[in-house]
């Protein structure tokens, strides 16, 4: 019975973790963009449906250097923010990049030592 009830406080945990982690992120962007009026005062109007929401996106990566330009604190803030994103998923493709190499080089080299090991005793 005990097991279930450390899952069940680990699940409770864990979700209202991640859903204080997605709100503070997105309060995170709320706070950036009112702070500096982006996207609006940048001169950008997202004008893609509503179903497609990774389209204005792409367009404030495309636009966002104009965040570089008065760089203060707050606009470099949002650019980081929206440059989180690709760099994150840059580097978890590395990650497992990397991940997958390490674990096929391993393998192929205790086959190596299984096959030289067998050889010698033969």
């Amino acid at each position: 019975m005990r097991d279930w009830i450390g899952i069940i406080i680990w699940t409770v945990a864990t979700s209202v973790g991640v859903g204080l982690l997605i709100v503070g992120w997105i309060a995170v962007k709320m706070y950036l963009a009112a702070a500096i009026g982006w996207p609006e005062r940048y001169g950008f109007v997202c004008r893609a449906p509503a179903h497609y929401k990774w389209g204005c996106y792409l367009d404030e990566i495309w636009l966002s250097p104009a965040l570089l330009k008065n760089a203060s604190p707050p606009e470099i803030g949002m650019f980081l923010y929206l440059w989180a994103y690709p760099v994150m998923f840059v580097g978890v493709m590395l990650t497992y990049a990397f991940w997958r190499d390490y674990k096929v080089r391993r393998y192929h080299k205790k086959q190596i030592e299984l096959y030289s090991n067998s050889s010698e005793r033969e």
